[in-house]
């Protein structure tokens, strides 16, 4: 057995990932944001429900795995509703690497919580992912399909994005001390549906209706559950430190979707800013 083997599932969420951040840019000029999560939870419920059939329903109890994961369901999505909604305002190619910063984060939740020894490098990495982030924020970007927008405009639901994600990426490993990665995510669904719920009450029961933007959202959220299931079976032999920041590098899929769909630009200050996030996110890999 390949002792390295969990780096090949955190591969494949970090191009999944890459995919589905970019998506609901394209259906935020059509839908409200908290429209789009309730069409992806559509594709997450079909996900569960193969995933179900295909355990024959035989999903572990446990009540402490069982909060944690519906913990992780709720941060999880509640990150991607204020990600959505920074993305009514941001440009793609800014926001998705300021929220991919969140491995700074799980790394810190990781050390306090589970006593997990991160090399000086990884720690060195995440503070200067974090000084980039501060660079890439400032000012404007050129988008040439939309107008520039302060960052200040965007940058308060997208730290809260950073932060949620930051404790849903750490959660898992908690989780998976008392269940399986299978029996996690499900869980995780369950949390989930407790942000739709509060979407659909917000939205008081009335959700436009795009069978385009249906579809894409669906086909996506699969994809990201794909990319979820990939991620939580890398952390069972996986260090919370290395996994979460490969998985992070998934703006680099987000950018080239960016510039070569939307024509996004970012200008030379920006470029670099991001180039030395991306790079400290792997220089904590190393």
């Amino acid at each position: 057995m390949i002792e390295n083997m969990w780096i090949l599932p955190c591969l494949f969420s970090l191009l999944a990932w890459g995919v589905s951040s970019f998506t609901p840019k394209l259906m935020s000029a059509r839908l409200k944001p908290l429209e789009i999560v309730v069409y992806q939870y559509l594709g997450q419920t079909a996900f569960i429900l193969g995933l179900l059939v295909y355990l024959r329903f035989d999903i572990l109890f446990d009540i402490r795995g069982m909060l944690l994961a519906m913990c992780i369901g709720v941060t999880g999505m509640s990150g991607q509703v204020l990600y959505i909604q920074a993305l009514k305002q941001a440009p793609l190619s800014r926001l998705s690497v300021v929220t991919s910063l969140y491995p700074a984060i799980s790394i810190f939740l990781a050390v306090v919580f589970v006593g997990e020894n991160v090399p000086l490098h990884r720690l060195l990495g995440a503070v200067c992912a974090i000084a980039s982030l501060v660079v890439l924020v400032s000012g404007k970007a050129s988008v040439s399909s939309e107008k520039e927008v302060p960052a200040r405009r965007w940058m308060i639901p997208a730290v809260g994005a950073l932060l949620l994600w930051g404790f849903w990426a750490f959660l898992p490993k908690l989780a998976l001390q008392t269940l399986p990665p299978s029996s996690v995510i499900v869980y995780e669904f369950l949390g989930s549906g407790l942000v739709i719920a509060w979407a659909l009450y917000s939205l008081r029961f009335q959700v436009e209706k795009n069978v385009d933007a249906v579809k894409t959202c669906t086909l996506t959220s699969i994809m990201g559950m794909f990319a979820v299931f990939s991620y939580i079976y890398a952390l069972q032999t996986g260090p919370v430190s290395a996994v979460t920041v490969i998985t992070a590098m998934y703006p680099l899929i987000t950018l080239f979707l960016a510039w070569i769909v939307l024509k996004e630009r970012l200008n030379r200050r920006q470029m670099a800013a991001a180039i030395v996030a991306l790079l400290s996110i792997a220089t904590m890999v190393i």
